[in-house]
């Protein structure tokens, strides 16, 4: 989960399987007011990903990518903890929001969910 310099949520990154025998998935949420024709994009280290966004919900818009690209995957398990990244989207009125992303941890998770 991202927070602001408000202290509210500004975006939340998460990985999973939306439901049994679905593949893995990594899904952006940002606020509502998303430009949804243009993808949201996550960058980590040397990788680059597109979000397309799906829907929209009274929580935020929902951006994601399944995760069935063997070599982005391994990519992704070997990023190292102390990767920088960042993720990235446009509001309704144009501007670019942008957020910093970590890598620490994302190989144990991705280990435990395979």
């Amino acid at each position: 989960m991202i927070k602001d310099a408000k202290g509210q949520t500004a975006a939340v990154v998460s990985l999973g399987y939306p439901a049994k025998g679905d593949p893995l998935r990594l899904t952006l949420r940002v606020p509502v007011n998303a430009w949804v024709a243009k993808p949201a994009n996550l960058t980590m280290g040397k990788l680059g990903l597109g979000l397309p966004f799906r829907v929209c919900i009274p929580q935020g818009c929902l951006a994601d990518l399944a995760l069935v690209d063997k070599a982005m995957l391994a990519q992704l398990t070997a990023m190292p903890a102390d990767a920088g990244g960042s993720g990235q989207w446009q509001d309704a009125f144009g501007r670019e929001q942008q957020f910093p992303v970590s890598a620490k941890g994302l190989a144990s998770v991705l280990a435990q969910l395979r």
